[in-house]
This record gives structure tokens, C-alpha cells and sequence, in this order.
């Protein structure tokens, strides 16, 4: 699984490269105050107190008191942690992943990943089906990762860079720049934390085998995980990350001139087919299965989907909202049998259609009422803005 953000590159001029934010195993900042100009020290605080007794002269009852902010939507004035606690909890707070060992049509578990808000008034919705594989799936498999180990010297750096960091990849499809796209990443950056939260719960549930357990002659070019295999993380984080720029191009594509519905079918399209070729590497690797890819690009499509609907829900007007109409994917993973994970199959799983004449992912249609967020429509609405901002510096 990728953290988020790199140190930067090398530039053209020889300059070093800028640094990005922190990856969303982590947070930036510190937990407590500081002082411009210093970091925390004994000194500053000896200076402090002196400069203090130097000037305060007589104590006087203040003539004026400070008034409490509450529970507001914008957490600008927020940084590092507290800031991400708050999106963390808001993004995680609905959610439920309900893990079964066995059923009827999947006697190697089940996860459920569900939406139930227990603050509104709407009942428990199921957000996604995801049946795991036997270990039978797993066997036929394995010649995917004696083929796809000839292209290792080909992609050794991309997997290595990929190993911590798939937003820049992504961010090069636009210009996507810390600097001038500071809310941008910091949704990123709390979206792949919701993201790595649930991916992590349900692969522990599953707890399957990797390549290498199967096979002695695997020999992965990278050290395997200490966690299950499937859904892959990279796989997963990889559609992820692909819907939400996707979703954030159609907001700056509103403002480009000239052919912007060319423009916005391209970069949709570049999305797809990079996120495929980050999970096919990672068979290349020799750590992970292309059912592994597959059941990753159903759970990171469902978990993009929830986020973009999250915080793209309005305040309540006086008439209440309309459910949202919601995709839900049922994924057996057993039909995916010895298919591959590529940008055909990838378009069969998010649309219900057969791959190998079996089907895979069947899709239903329910309602899905979601409770207004004001700090979760801040984060989206700041990035929004900073899209249509940067708008006029995109080329077309």
C-alpha cells in the first residue's frame, strides 16, 4: 500500500525538488503550539516569561471576552493533526465493514462494506459485497506471475517509487502543483486515509495467502507485505485515487476554453489506464494475484464513489433531499477464475458485464440518504475553488 507525498525530485535546472505533504499513515505538524520565527525551546520559554514580567504592569480584568466558535464548517484555522482528526472522524463515522466468515455462495468470507449513520434517520445501507476467492482461484492464477516477471527490469523503478508514493503519478496528468493546489492534496491526503482504514480491516478479514506462499519459484523482486494479499492496496488505492481526479477534472474542465469534452475524455481514460498499470506492477512484483487487482478496483470504485457523494452533500433546505440513488457492486471474486486484471476487465467490474462468460460483480440500485457535513463540504468545496482558480493556467 502507498503512503501519500514524496520529497520531490531533481529538477531540470539541478534544483531540488519541493517537498509534498505527508502520506496518510501520518500526520503533519506538531500537536502542540509554537512561535514563529522558533521551534520550542527552553530559552524561548525563559524569554517569554521575562518579556512577560517586563511589561504586563498592574493586572486588569479583561474588557472584553472571547466568544466559543461552534462546531464550524471551515477548519482552516486548523493544522496537522487536529484538522485530520476531525475530516478522519467525519469520513469514518457512518461507516460499518461487516465481516462473515462463510455463506451459501461463499464459503471463503464475505465482507460487507455498509453505510449506517446512527444520528440520521435511515437505515443500514449496503455500500458493496465483496465474496473472496478459494484458494483454487489463487493456484490458476500463479502463471500470471511467472509471465508478468519478465517485464521486472522494465518497471523496477516505477514499482520502487510506487512502493510510497501513486499521487504524483496522477497529479502529472494535470497541473497539480503543492504550492498552488495546498486544498487539492489535503483532500487526497484525507480521502487515502479513509481509503487505507477500511482496505486494511477487510484484507486482515480475509487474511489470504500471498504468490510467495505458493510458490517457491515466485521470488518477488520486492519484500512481500506482512498482510493478507487480496484486496490489493495498490490496486485499490490506484481506482481510488483515479475517480477522484477524475471528478475533481470535470470541475476544472467547467472553466477550461476551447475543447474541454476532449480534453476531460482524455484525462479520464489516462486515470484508467495508469491506476491498471500501477496494479498490474505490482504482479510483476511477484506480491500480488490479478483476482488481488480485481477485488481491489470493486472495493477502491465504492469507497471513491462514497467519498465524492460525502462531501458533495448540501445542507438541508426545508424540504428534505431525495436519497441519493446509489450503485451497489456485488463482487464474487471466485467467477473472476483465471482471467486477467487489465483495462477490459476493469470496465466489466464496474459495469456488471461478463469477463469469461461468468459474472463477476452484479449491480443493484438502492437509496442512500446521507447527513450534510459541514467540515467534509468545506474540505471539497476549498478544493473546488482552488480548481476553478487554476483553471485559466490549464492548457488545452
Amino acid at each position: 500500500m502507498a503512503r501519500f507525498g514524496h520529497t520531490g525530485h531533481t529538477g531540470h535546472t539541478g534544483q531540488s525538488g519541493v517537498a509534498w505533504p505527508s502520506g496518510h499513515t501520518g500526520h503533519t505538524g506538531q500537536t502542540g503550539a509554537g512561535f514563529p520565527g522558533s521551534n520550542h525551546s527552553a530559552a524561548m520559554m525563559t524569554a517569554l516569561m521575562l518579556s512577560r514580567e517586563g511589561i504586563i504592569g498592574n493586572w486588569q480584568p479583561p474588557a472584553a471576552k472571547a466568544v466559543s466558535r461552534f462546531d464550524t464548517a471551515s477548519l482552516e484555522h486548523l493544522a496537522g493533526t487536529p484538522q485530520a482528526a476531525v475530516i478522519d472522524y467525519e469520513l469514518i463515522a457512518p461507516v460499518v465493514i461487516n465481516l462473515v466468515a462463510q455463506e451459501t455462495d461463499a464459503p471463503d468470507g464475505v465482507a460487507y462494506l455498509c453505510h449506517a449513520d446512527a444520528l440520521g434517520s435511515a437505515s443500514k445501507v449496503d455500500l458493496m459485497r465483496l465474496a473472496a476467492p478459494g484458494a483454487d482461484i489463487f493456484e490458476q492464477q500463479l502463471d500470471y506471475l511467472h509471465h508478468y516477471a519478465d517485464l521486472r527490469a522494465d518497471r523496477m523503478e516505477e514499482i520502487d517509487v510506487q512502493l510510497s508514493d501513486l499521487t504524483s503519478f496522477f497529479s502529472a496528468l494535470a497541473h497539480f502543483h503543492p504550492a498552488r493546489s495546498k486544498a487539492i492534496f489535503r483532500f487526497i491526503a484525507a480521502a487515502l486515509r479513509f481509503c487505507a482504514t477500511v482496505q486494511f480491516r477487510i484484507k486482515h478479514g480475509f487474511g489470504c495467502p500471498r504468490p510467495a506462499s505458493f510458490s517457491a519459484q515466485v521470488q518477488p523482486m520486492i519484500q512481500t507485505p506482512d498482510h493478507g494479499t487480496l484486496p490489493s492496496g495498490h490496486a485499490t488505492e490506484a481506482i481510488f485515487l483515479a475517480t477522484l481526479f477524475k471528478a475533481m477534472a470535470e470541475e476544472l474542465a467547467t472553466t477550461l476554453q476551447g475543447d474541454a469534452e476532449s480534453w476531460l475524455s482524455q484525462f479520464c481514460s489516462q486515470c484508467d489506464r495508469l491506476a491498471v498499470r500501477i496494479a498490474v506492477s505490482r504482479t510483476v512484483a511477484g506480491v500480488h494475484f490479478p483476482v488481488d487487482s480485481a477485488a481491489g478496483a470493486v472495493l477502491g470504485d465504492t469507497l471513491a464513489r462514497y467519498v465524492l457523494a460525502r462531501v458533495q452533500t448540501h445542507a438541508p433546505n426545508e424540504t428534505e433531499a431525495a436519497p441519493l440513488q446509489w450503485r451497489q457492486l456485488d463482487a464474487q471474486m471466485q467467477a473472476f477464475g483465471a482471467a486477467d486484471y487489465n483495462i477490459d476487465t476493469l470496465d466489466a467490474l464496474r459495469t456488471g458485464c461478463a469477463i469469461n462468460d461468468q459474472t463477476v460483480t452484479t449491480l443493484t440500485t438502492v437509496d442512500l440518504a446521507l447527513r450534510h457535513s459541514p467540515q467534509l463540504h468545506w474540505l471539497w468545496q476549498t478544493c473546488v475553488d482552488e480548481l476553478h482558480r487554476s483553471a485559466a493556467l490549464q492548457e488545452v
